[in-house]
């Protein structure tokens, strides 16, 4: 540590000041300061506090830490609570049209609906929330009661499109809802007959056969239309996922 130095005159009352060494000549031996055993068991004292504030602070730091980790995470039902409260920044959950709550967990954005009968409650997860997808254009009327009465459904795409990864997952998605909520049966199709895996399923477009189709299209331009029992979903990359999930939204009920 700098001391700071004192200038100007002298200062009268207990002011120490440091000597030069002494000559021997002089006769005069410096006396060096005397240290009593309570001056020794005092130090020891406080050197002993000191070692246990910084070993209780340590702890508590570390306590704090731990215990903030390992907080139980909270359920989806309790973060619907929570979002019905007001309670959700914006990026954790929201309202939308004041009925619905949609709250984020793991990326993946969840709601709850109540099934036909009213007597149970499920929850459904989707990659995109209504809000993204407001903007997304969707035209044309689905024949409905052709849907409601199919068991199954042709879903059919381009097997030989660029990121045939992304349209995979946004059949994958659709499957999955449309297994879960809707007890329907996906049938693999392929909208041309140019890869090996697609000389042993059928060979499916909108205008090719008179069950229900959904025909994931690769487009530059993205967008949903419905076209009696045809749904085509358009899109390149995360468009194809978005227009599913917009296309659930509609059978749920959530968005027109």
């Amino acid at each position: 540590m700098i001391m700071e130095q004192k200038t100007g005159g002298q200062e009268s009352g207990n002011h120490h000041t440091h000597a030069p060494p002494s000559h021997p000549h002089s006769g005069q031996d410096p006396s060096p300061e005397q240290h009593t055993p309570e001056d020794s068991r005092r130090s020891t004292t406080i050197l002993l506090i000191a070692i246990a504030v910084i070993v209780m602070f340590t702890a508590s730091f570390f306590a704090f830490g731990y215990f903030r980790s390992h907080q139980r995470p909270l359920t989806i039902e309790e973060l619907h609570n929570l979002d019905f409260q007001g309670k959700l920044e914006k990026s954790e959950g929201y309202i939308y049209h004041g009925v619905y709550s949609f709250v984020k967990v793991d990326g993946f954005w969840y709601t709850a609906l109540q099934s036909q009968s009213g007597l149970s409650q499920y929850s459904f997860a989707f990659r995109y929330s209504p809000e993204e997808l407001e903007r997304l254009p969707v035209s044309g009327a689905l024949d409905t009661a052709s849907f409601n009465n199919a068991s199954e459904y042709y879903i059919t795409f381009n097997p030989v499109a660029e990121n045939l990864s992304y349209t995979v997952l946004a059949v994958n998605d659709y499957n999955q809802h449309m297994l879960n909520a809707f007890s329907k049966v996906p049938v693999a199709a392929c909208d041309r007959n140019e890869t090996i895996a697609c000389e042993t399923r059928p060979i499916v477009t909108c205008g090719s056969t008179t069950g229900v189709v959904v025909y994931i299209r690769d487009a530059d331009t993205s967008g949903v239309v419905f076209r009696g029992k045809c749904i085509t979903i358009s899109g390149r990359g995360f468009d194809q996922v978005k227009g599913v999930d917009r296309v659930l939204y509609k059978f749920y009920n959530i968005m027109g």
